[in-house]
Formats: C-alpha cells, sequence, structure tokens
C-alpha cells in the first residue's frame, strides 16, 4: 500500500485526490497538509478520509513520524 500525503488543498487537490482514490487497493491517502488547516479539513470530509491526519505546516508533517510514502 502507498501511503500519500497532500500538501496544498486548493482547486488542483481535487484532480490529485480524486486520481489517488481511484486506486484504493494500491493507495492511501494518510495526511493533507495546508497553511489553512480548515481547507484541508473541509477537503477530509468532502472526500471521506477519515484516517487522515490534517496538518498546517509541511515540516511538522514530516517530523511528526507519519509514514508517507508519496
Amino acid at each position: 500500500m502507498i501511503r500519500a500525503a497532500i500538501v496544498g488543498t486548493g482547486n488542483i487537490s481535487n484532480a490529485h485526490i480524486q486520481g489517488l482514490l481511484t486506486f484504493p487497493d494500491r493507495v492511501k491517502i494518510v495526511a493533507l497538509c495546508d497553511i489553512y488547516p480548515e481547507k484541508a479539513e473541509a477537503i477530509k470530509e468532502k472526500y471521506g478520509l477519515k484516517d487522515a491526519v490534517v496538518f498546517d505546516d509541511h515540516q511538522k508533517m514530516l517530523a511528526s513520524g507519519i509514514q508517507i510514502d508519496l
């Protein structure tokens, strides 16, 4: 399973997330990162990414220890 993080949850993130969700047996979105965490929370809810962790800083995300492959 590839564990993916989405950094930046602006308009283009929808296309990336939809693409990744096309392969539910191969990819899992584990983190969403945006300087406006409320945007990341909205995307999390929109796509039902209940296990994804939201971060407001990519350095915090990387330092958190969460396993990310992509």
